[in-house]
Parts: C-alpha cells; structure tokens; sequence
C-alpha cells in the first residue's frame, strides 16, 4: 500500500514542484492526502479492515475490498464461490473477484440465467487451448454492461472468476 502513496505523491508532482502531503493516522487506519501544485487533492483512506479508498476534489472515487464485495455489488456470488475481492468505482463501476471449484461453463451458465432474468442479453465465447479452460459471457441491457470471465488451468482444482459490472458512458 505504502507503493500506491508513493504512486499518489509522483503523478501529483507536475513540472518538479513538490506536493503537499498530510498523514493521520487513527489506530490502524491511516489517511494520507496529497496537494498537488494545482491545488487539487486526492486522498488515500486505508482502513484496519484491508479497505482502500481512493477519491479526488473533483468527485472520483475508487475503493477496493480484499475478501469481500464492494457495498452495492449488483450481482450474487456464484454458490461455493469464494470472493477474493472487489474493487467499486464512482459507485457506478464493480470489479469482483471468486474462486470456485466449478468449472468456468457452469460458472457462465449461472451468470447468463441470473442476466436473462434481468433482462440483459448476452453473448458467450467458449475456449480451450490445452492449457486453460474458459468461457467469457458478456451482457448488455440499457446502459448497463457486465462481462463474466471464468478460466481454469488444465488439472487445475480452482476457477478464477472476474466480474465486471457498469454504466457505459
């Protein structure tokens, strides 16, 4: 986490001038902001928990939650699934992040039935080169876009399974 600071504080350095940087620390949470030359602020909100937050002056935000969904996560956790983590953007945006020991077809069959309910129509790619098994499902309603990606190596015993899920600008 200390690198994504040092991140913060050198794209906040235009044209050599140094930034301004305050750190409070409560316990085990820590908050760091950073002035850039420009004024602008971005601030760094790590918690006790693992939750990272990131948001700027102007409205952007991004959080990110190891081990569990972002608040507001539009769809369920496949069954069995373990949720590694989860990233929410603008509160318009989700990444999501499971392992399961399904295989990724049957992950995909899930996510299409659970999309179709909700209206969304959705497209399928099915693949295996011999060393991955994967199987991709994308789905559009409105707005509104969601990509399921799930892959397992050959022999392997675990899916990975990524989610996104978002307003299309």
């Amino acid at each position: 986490m200390h690198r994504l600071v040092v991140l913060l504080v050198l794209l906040a350095c235009k044209g050599g001038s140094s930034p301004g940087v305050e750190q409070k620390q409560e316990g085990r949470d820590r908050t760091t902001v950073v002035t850039t030359p420009n004024g602008d602020k971005v601030t760094l909100e790590e918690k006790k928990d693992g939750t990272t937050s990131l948001r700027d002056n102007h409205g952007a935000s991004q959080t990110a939650t190891p081990g569990k969904l972002p608040d507001g996560f539009p769809l369920p956790v496949y069954e069995g699934a373990t949720v590694e983590g989860g990233i929410k953007v603008n509160d318009k945006q989700f990444v999501a992040t499971l392992h399961t020991k399904a295989a990724p077809k049957l992950v995909t069959d899930y996510y299409a039935a659970v999309l179709a309910k909700r209206g969304f129509e959705t497209q399928r790619t099915e693949s295996n080169d011999g060393e991955h098994d994967a199987s991709m499902l994308g789905g559009e309603k409105d707005r509104v876009q969601v990509m399921v990606n799930a892959s397992r190596e050959t022999g392997a015993a675990q899916t990975d399974v990524s989610i996104s899920y978002g307003e299309s600008r």
